[in-house]
């Protein structure tokens, strides 16, 4: 054993016993009566033969990612880009717990036991996230996802033709693969797939009675069209039922059509994303098992034609990612600015709180990017 090593040891036991004790302290507001330290120990978990077992396998993955770390320099505590993230996923866990165990983030503040219960907790998820983080963004920084060019060389034609359809015009290829893929899909989803809230949006738009208008402040008695929902998706639903009703006389028709539009401007992000990899030059196999993913995904299937605002909100999302890296190099076009600004502007539209995402990124895109820091401003404006 090398000297110091057992400091090693106990060091990452103890690391571990703090993971399990963020992930599993009780943050919920205990009746009073009893001292604050007899509170304190009867939030920490009971140590059953599982937990036990649960350090013990902490402490095994700590010591391992610790020679890991220490071989090749890298200090993950002082390393922003891992430290801030880690950080920011401990708090998100801990507001979970308290709206899971309270209803409310209040009970993390309700007196200083609780708020140094919930302190307890931030530690142990930060211990994890940041050790699993610095792991993952090294072993995805060795990992080289490009060529230099591609090659073809199977011995079937067709796999060949399909190929060189992909590199030379991967958007179209992509787009068409996924629909005619998807076909049976469609057929059998038709007219599409709502839940309660799309009742309620289909309502809104026809200015009937539903839940959200009942209990919501409106601004006038008579009109039950409200923000609970995003507006625009509301009216998008309800554009897609009148020209459904009106050219058609059909209400499924109109339903189909709000799905179906889903579902093309679903296929044209995916296509496009897929065509931004093959321009980087993204090794096919890589490029295979994305598409793979977006054509045989039940979750991926069953969202398609799922009408909900969360579908067009995350794929413009997903766009307006992507114009934020656009933005970090330089050149800079005209169309990457336009392709920012308007993206962005979908992803405050199409979600309530969509905007406060917007709002963060821009501000930490102007404060860290200089390249295009005043083209970032001015997308900014609008939002």
């Amino acid at each position: 054993m090398k000297k110091n090593a057992w400091k090693e040891y106990i060091l990452a036991i103890l690391f571990a016993y703090l993971t399990l004790l963020g992930m599993r302290i009780d943050i919920s507001v205990l009746p009073s009566g009893r001292s604050s330290i007899v509170q304190l120990f009867d939030s920490f978990p009971e140590l059953s033969v599982y937990d036990l077992a649960s350090v013990g396998s902490f402490a095994v993955v700590y010591c391992c990612l610790r020679k890991f770390f220490k071989e090749r320099g890298i200090k993950p505590y002082k390393n922003i880009c891992t430290a801030i993230p880690a950080l920011l996923f401990s708090f998100f866990m801990v507001i979970g717990k308290a709206f899971a165990s309270e209803g409310s983030i209040s009970c993390i503040a309700a007196n200083p036991l609780q708020l140094l219960k919930a302190l307890l907790s931030v530690l142990g998820y930060f211990l994890f996230f940041l050790q699993l983080l610095a792991f993952i963004y090294t072993q995805v920084g060795r990992y080289n996802i490009t060529c230099d060019h591609y090659m073809i060389n199977s011995k079937y034609k067709l796999i060949n033709k399909y190929l060189t359809a992909l590199i030379n015009k991967p958007f179209a290829t992509v787009f068409v693969t996924l629909f005619v893929i998807y076909i049976p899909y469609i057929l059998i989803s038709y007219p599409a797939i709502h839940f309660g809230d799309t009742c309620n949006q289909i309502a809104q738009g026809y200015n009937f009675s539903e839940g959200t208008s009942e209990y919501l402040h409106l601004i006038n008695e008579n009109i039950r069209l409200n923000g609970h929902h995003p507006i625009v998706h509301t009216l998008f639903i309800h554009l897609c039922m009148v020209v459904g009703k009106g050219v058609f006389n059909s209400y499924n028709v109109g339903i189909f059509l709000t799905a179906f539009i889903q579902f093309l401007c679903v296929l044209t992000a995916i296509s496009y994303v897929v065509s931004l990899m093959i321009k980087k030059r993204v090794k096919l196999n890589i490029i295979f098992l994305v598409i793979l993913y977006f054509a045989l995904s039940p979750r991926i299937q069953n969202y398609m034609f799922f009408i909900t605002k969360d579908i067009l909100s995350a794929y413009s999302f997903l766009l307006f990612c992507i114009g934020l890296l656009k933005m970090q190099k330089a050149p800079c076009y005209k169309r990457d600015f336009l392709f920012l600004t308007l993206s962005g502007i979908a992803v405050c539209f199409l979600r309530n709180d969509g905007k406060y995402i917007v709002l963060i990124s821009m501000v930490l895109a102007i404060l860290f990017s200089r390249i295009n820091r005043k083209k970032s401003c001015v997308s900014a404006v609008p939002k």
